[in-house]
């Protein structure tokens, strides 16, 4: 197959939807603090193109095996799409199914399923644009036992490191979340943009450690759990989204990991994005979570730091305006938040602070954003 669509691409959202009522509560059981090991993954030059026999034979999963469900999210990005579906063709036997979101509702994929193992791969046309928080309708149209979420200008490094994600799964019965390493494309080192976990990535990129954080265009879920508490609100459109998640997944006794033996490599694809738009959509969307979903105190606590720390970027940026307008949609449906107030249990706080107790100092915080591609 040598297809490739050219994607028309434009930011547009006109209904900013209204807070969903809170999500799951569910009863906390105690875990086992995860300790860094290293990790297997390396950098370098990409790997040479597997000859498709041999990619068969490594894909082919054993029957006692997890099955792996791919959900690809996209908004009129339809090249990028096909030319990560194109890559993957060769190891298609390592999927169950593949599902993409569309957002954009392209014909343009349509045409393109028809070619690409009808019978494997699924496209999700949706009439609204629900952002990257769209990913949710293909997470729970998901049947495979564990979830991989990518972005669509997100690509699997190597896919043959999926063994390495199956037998994690196997022998971790209680990981929720799996995050994978995120490389620039191109270049191979490591995305600093998308590193919000609470670790120094300059000591802990290549470890294996138990986090609070998800990154969602590249990560796995635990798909029966996710079955049990749902996924991504929908409300949220994009960012922050991996926060709630995160803190229910927690909350229902399973762990988030980060596992630098499967990376993927990031395009950060300029289709699509809106200044200023990341500005008010954190904003507001923190507001939502802390308050929906946290107690008080650590509700407080948060908006306190992420307000504080996006006013001071949005000035850098000049778009201190897109912070503010993201403040004031956020407090304007601060009524409806309490009154659907579901918010976690105690023991999680206290997992969740001490997982958060590993972050890096302030100064250290700071030079990561000052070198986002993505924070605009």
């Amino acid at each position: 197959m040598n297809e490739s669509f050219s994607g028309a691409a434009s930011y547009a959202r006109t209904n900013l939807g209204s807070p969903c009522e809170a999500g799951h509560t569910a009863q906390f059981q105690p875990r086992i603090e995860a300790t860094g090991s290293e990790g297997t993954a390396g950098q370098g030059r990409s790997p040479a193109p597997k000859p498709q026999s041999v990619a068969r034979d490594i894909a082919t999963p054993k029957s006692d095996s997890p099955t792996i469900s791919l959900v690809i999210v996209t908004y009129l990005r339809d090249s990028l799409v096909c030319d990560t579906l194109q890559v993957l063709e060769p190891y298609a036997d390592l999927f169950h199914e593949i599902l993409i979101v569309d957002n954009g509702n392209s014909p343009a994929l349509a045409y393109f399923a028809r070619a690409y193992r009808p019978g494997n791969l699924r496209i999700l046309p949706q009439t609204s644009n629900d952002g990257a928080v769209g990913r949710t309708h293909g997470i729970l149209a998901a049947s495979g036992d564990i979830v991989l979420t990518l972005d669509d200008d997100v690509r699997l490094h190597d896919p043959s490191q999926l063994l390495s994600l199956r037998h994690f799964f196997q022998i971790n019965d209680r990981a929720g979340c799996v995050n994978f390493k995120i490389l620039y494309e191109g270049s191979l080192s490591l995305d600093l943009s998308d590193w919000c976990h609470p670790r120094d990535p300059a000591l802990y990129a290549d470890r294996l450690f138990e986090t609070s954080y998800i990154s969602e265009g590249a990560c796995a879920l635990n798909g029966a759990i996710i079955r049990k508490i749902g996924a991504y609100p929908l409300d949220l459109f994009i960012g922050q989204e991996g926060v709630e998640l995160a803190a229910r997944i927690l909350d229902a006794g399973y762990d988030i990991y980060y596992l630098p033996s499967v990376s993927v490599t990031h395009s950060v694809a300029t289709e699509g994005r809106t200044s200023g738009r990341q500005f008010f959509f954190n904003a507001r969307n923190i507001y939502w979570i802390s308050l929906r979903t946290y107690p008080v105190g650590l509700a407080i606590r948060t908006i306190l730091r992420e307000w504080s720390t996006l006013a001071v970027f949005s000035l850098i940026r000049g778009r201190l305006l897109h912070f503010a307008r993201g403040c004031f949609e956020g407090l304007r449906h601060t009524a409806t938040l309490w009154a659907n107030r579901r918010p976690i249990g105690s023991d999680t706080v206290r997992h969740i602070s001490r997982l958060n107790s590993f972050k890096p100092g302030v100064l250290k915080r700071v030079k990561r954003l000052l070198r986002s591609k993505t924070l605009d």
